[in-house]
C-alpha cells in the first residue's frame, strides 16, 4: 500500500511545486554568449527585432524606446516599460499583464544585470509578483504554472540566442563548448549520479533487481540514440538523465535549425531501442535464454509505448512535426493541446500514478501558451518529407509491435514475465 501510494504523494509535492504562489524568484544563468548579445536577447528595443516565439509583437510608443504595449502569441496583453542603464548593463523591467477587460491584473518588476562570466556571460534576475486588479483566466494559469516560470524564461533566452547567432559567435571565437563527462551517453556528475540511484534503487524494490535491470538497460540504449544523433550534429554537450519514478531524458544545449533535424534526433531514441530489442531478442533464441527473449520484448513494448502521439514523448513530438506543414499554425495549436490532453485523460484513467501528474502538467502547459508545444523557429519539412517522416514513424512501431507480438506469442506472456522477474539463474 505505501508502494502505491509514494508516486501520488510525489506528484501530489510536483503539484505543489509548480502551482505554488510565489512573490519572488530569482534566476542566475551561464550562457556561451558575449554580454553584449546576452544583453540584446534579455533586453527589447524598437531597434531590434523579436525573436521570442511565445510574444506576436511589441507595440512601442511612437517615439519611445522605453514603453511598449506587449501581443502575447495565443492570449494575453501586458503594458512594458524599462529604465536602462546599458554601460553597466543593467535594467529593471515592469511588466503589468492586463486581463479580459483590459484592466491592470498582475504586475511583474525584474532587475536584469549581465556581467562577463568564465563561460561567457551570467544573467541575474531578480523578480518580483504583484496581484493589481482582478485576475483573468489567463493570469490565473500564469499563476498556476509560476513555478516554471524560471526553467521557461531560461528555454526562451536559449532559443533566442539560438536564432540571433549569438553561440555560433561566441564558439566561432573561443571554441565549441567542452563536453561534460558522460558513460554511454549519461552525464557524470554528482547530481547526474544521484538521480540514477534514486531511479535505478526506487526500480529495484518496486520490480525486483532483475526487472529493474531490465528497465535500466532498455532505458539507456533508447536516450543513448538520442545522444548519438545530438552529438553527430555537433551538440557535444548532449547528455541524458534519469528521472526518478519516470525514466529519462536527452537533454542538448543546441536547438535544431530545422525539423528534419530534430526529427533525426528524436527517431534517433526508438530505432536504438528497436536494435537493443533486436539484439536481446536474438541472443535469447540463440542461447535459449528465456531472460533474454524476454528482455527483447520489454525493450519492444517500451519503444513502443514510446512512440504513441502524445507531447512529451517521442510520438508526440513526431506528429506535431509530421501535421506542422499540413495545417494552419492556429489549428496546429490547439490539435497539440488536444493530444496532451487526450494524454493526461488516459493516464488518468488506467491510473498511471505520477505519470498522469506529469502529463496534466503538459496540458496545463498547452492551455495557458497553447503554442508552446508546436514547434517553432525551425524551417518546417516539406508535406511529402512529413509524409515519408509519418511513414517512416508507423513502419518503426509496426516492427516493435511485430517483434512483441512475435516473442509472445512464441514463448507464451506468463513465462516471459516469470523470466524477466527471476532473472537468467533462475531454475
Amino acid at each position: 500500500m505505501i508502494a502505491d501510494a509514494i508516486p501520488w504523494v510525489l506528484g501530489a509535492v510536483l503539484l505543489l511545486f509548480v502551482g505554488w504562489p510565489r512573490r519572488r524568484m530569482r534566476i542566475s544563468q551561464v550562457y556561451r554568449v558575449s554580454p553584449r548579445d546576452l544583453w540584446d536577447a534579455a533586453v527589447p528595443h524598437p531597434s531590434r527585432p523579436n525573436l521570442y516565439d511565445a510574444i506576436e509583437r511589441y507595440d512601442w510608443a511612437p517615439g519611445s524606446d522605453r514603453e511598449a504595449m506587449i501581443q502575447y502569441r495565443g492570449a494575453g496583453r501586458a503594458h512594458y516599460a524599462h529604465d536602462l542603464a546599458e554601460d553597466r548593463l543593467e535594467a529593471g523591467q515592469l511588466i503589468v499583464t492586463l486581463n479580459g477587460a483590459g484592466e491592470a491584473a498582475e504586475k511583474l518588476t525584474c532587475q536584469v544585470a549581465i556581467r562577463p562570466d568564465p563561460g561567457g556571460a551570467r544573467i541575474d534576475m531578480d523578480i518580483a509578483f504583484e496581484t493589481i486588479g482582478r485576475r483573468g483566466a489567463w493570469q490565473w494559469m500564469q499563476v498556476l504554472m509560476r513555478g516554471l516560470t524560471g526553467a521557461s524564461l531560461r528555454a526562451q533566452l536559449n532559443a533566442v540566442l539560438t536564432k540571433s547567432g549569438a553561440f555560433d559567435r561566441y564558439s566561432a571565437l573561443h571554441g565549441a563548448a567542452p563536453a561534460g563527462a558522460s558513460l554511454l551517453g549519461m552525464r557524470v556528475s554528482g547530481v547526474a549520479l544521484l538521480l540514477a540511484v534514486i531511479a535505478c534503487g526506487w526500480w529495484a524494490l518496486t520490480f525486483g533487481p532483475w526487472l529493474a535491470l531490465a528497465l535500466v538497460v532498455g532505458m539507456v540504449a533508447h536516450e543513448a540514440g538520442h545522444v548519438a544523433v545530438m552529438r553527430a550534429f555537433g551538440d557535444r554537450s548532449s547528455a541524458f538523465y534519469f528521472v526518478p519514478f519516470l525514466g529519462g531524458v536527452a537533454i542538448g544545449r543546441m536547438n535544431h535549425a530545422q525539423d528534419w533535424r530534430h526529427a533525426a534526433m528524436v527517431l534517433g531514441g526508438p530505432v536504438a531501442g528497436l536494435a537493443s530489442a533486436l539484439v536481446a531478442g536474438g541472443l535469447g533464441w540463440m542461447m535459449d535464454s528465456d531472460f533474454l527473449l524476454a528482455c527483447g520484448a520489454f525493450f519492444a513494448v517500451l519503444n513502443l509505448f514510446n512512440l504513441v502521439p502524445v507531447p512529451p514523448l517521442d510520438g508526440g513530438q513526431l506528429a506535431l512535426i509530421v501535421l506542422r506543414p499540413m495545417l494552419p499554425a492556429p489549428v496546429l495549436r490547439h490539435v497539440a493541446t488536444a493530444l496532451a490532453g487526450a494524454g493526461f485523460l488516459l493516464a488518468l484513467w488506467q491510473g498511471m500514478g505520477l505519470l498522469t501528474v506529469v502529463l496534466g502538467a503538459f496540458t496545463l502547459a498547452a492551455l495557458l501558451a497553447p503554442g508552446g508545444l508546436v514547434p517553432a523557429g525551425r524551417e518546417a519539412l516539406a508535406r511529402g518529407h512529413a509524409v515519408l517522416l509519418a511513414l517512416a514513424s508507423l513502419a518503426l512501431a509496426a516492427v516493435l509491435a511485430w517483434l512483441y507480438v512475435a516473442i509472445t506469442d512464441a514463448y507464451g506472456l506468463y513465462p516471459l514475465l516469470r523470466a524477466l522477474m527471476d532473472g537468467p539463474f533462475a531454475d
